[in-house]
């Protein structure tokens, strides 16, 4: 399946189809979401869709995925599973610039090769990651943060960010391939860090242009930046995770009514 750009009607790649939540949605729609807090969705509802509309750009590619999210670290001590609903975003949530830098997780080629190996993208690079490809990994983790953020903010998109994902998205993106038993897919080699952020690019402009865009959010805690995309049916996905900030949130607000209560 090659990739292919070209005006127009757009047709592009829908990396998750979830079934159970296309009540009320039009046949195409972005794609690379997970419901909250149901990291595995069933396999009868999980399966790689080609072809969906992206704001008049054609784009064909696949990703293969069963579920999102990831184990976020903090340098103070502790984790949690942040489920940011869109491999795009997870990826953004893998370190950052100026006082994000701590949270930095690919310090070199290798390590991105091997976030990207991980599933839902399930990637094995077969040509090594090289120094070039790092840097321009984290260009656009960059572009998808400020991007999302912007989106979740409602201020327009940095131009600088547009430029970024487009230009990442223009390259040839992840292959799918059949296996000879007909009934297991893999990536087609060679399999290239490129084309692994092509796809990732190309899924954040799925989101961006499409009917969830409305619901990319930032956490409602106050000193939380961590920001994700709401597919809950009430739309109502409030905290980055319950177990951390909604815990939190819960913990001050039994303290507030105690206090009140003396």
């Amino acid at each position: 399946m090659a990739a292919s750009m070209r005006t127009g009607r757009a047709v592009g790649l829908r990396l998750f189809d979830h079934d159970g939540l296309a009540e009320g949605r039009a046949a195409m729609e972005p794609l690379g979401v997970d419901v909250p807090h149901t990291h595995v969705l069933p396999p009868a509802i999980l399966k790689p869709v080609i072809a969906v509309s992206v704001c008049g750009t054609s784009y064909s590619g696949s990703m293969r995925a069963s579920t999102t999210g990831r184990v976020l670290h903090d340098p103070k001590g502790g984790s949690f599973r942040f489920d940011a609903g869109a491999v795009c975003l997870d990826f953004a949530h893998t370190g950052g610039e100026g006082r994000y830098a701590v949270f930095e997780t690919l310090h070199e080629p290798a390590d991105l090769g091997e976030w990207l190996a991980q599933p839902p993208l399930a990637a094995v690079m077969t040509i090594p990651v090289t120094t070039r490809e790092l840097t321009a990994a984290k260009a656009l983790r960059q572009a998808i943060w400020g991007a999302a953020h912007a989106r979740a903010a409602r201020r327009a998109l940095p131009a600088g960010a547009v430029v970024t994902i487009n230009r990442a998205a223009a390259t040839a993106p992840l292959i799918p391939e059949l296996a000879a038993d007909g009934t297991t897919a893999g990536w087609a080699p060679p399999v290239r860090a490129t084309q692994a952020l092509s796809t990732l690019a190309r899924e954040m402009i799925e989101l961006l242009s499409g009917p969830l865009s409305g619901r990319i959010r930032e956490c409602a805690s106050d000193n939380c930046p961590l920001v994700f995309v709401d597919t809950s049916r009430p739309g109502a996905r409030r905290w980055c995770a319950m177990e951390r900030c909604g815990n939190r949130h819960k913990l001050r607000a039994l303290r507030a009514r105690q206090a009140m209560d003396l």
